[in-house]
């Protein structure tokens, strides 16, 4: 799951979103630093199905659960149980969207266009 939100917030171009904001950690900008980031269909859909899967037999144990008086999932406030569900659809979405694109290889990242110095007269 780490991993598909990692990919999500390269396509959302925010990957910068994922370093440390605090001032001890103001020069290490490890995701900010990395500006192509590609990945094998193969590799997402691996991906994908391997969320698809989770997501599927976690559903079928909160059944499970429910029928036998346990909290679903083994979360504590159904709202949790429901908003990680959504979550987890969210990003099997994202990824279909992008196992929807042309070619075996698929870039999640581009390298930031080059930037033309302003003139000023």
């Amino acid at each position: 799951m780490a991993l598909a939100e990692i990919v999500v917030k390269y396509l959302d171009g925010d990957p910068g979103s994922l370093d440390y904001d605090e001032e001890w950690a103001a020069e290490d900008n490890k995701f900010r630093s990395i500006t192509s980031f590609t990945a094998s269909r193969a590799s997402l859909r691996e991906l994908r199905d391997y969320l698809a899967d989770t997501l599927k037999y976690a559903r079928i144990r909160a059944e499970r659960q429910i029928k036998a008086g346990e909290l679903p999932g083994g979360w504590f406030d159904p709202k949790d149980w429901d908003g990680w569900q959504k979550h987890m659809e969210g990003l099997i979405h994202r990824l279909d969207g992008v196992l929807a694109l042309e070619g075996s290889t698929l870039e999640l990242a581009h390298p930031p266009a080059p930037t033309v110095p302003e003139l000023t007269m």
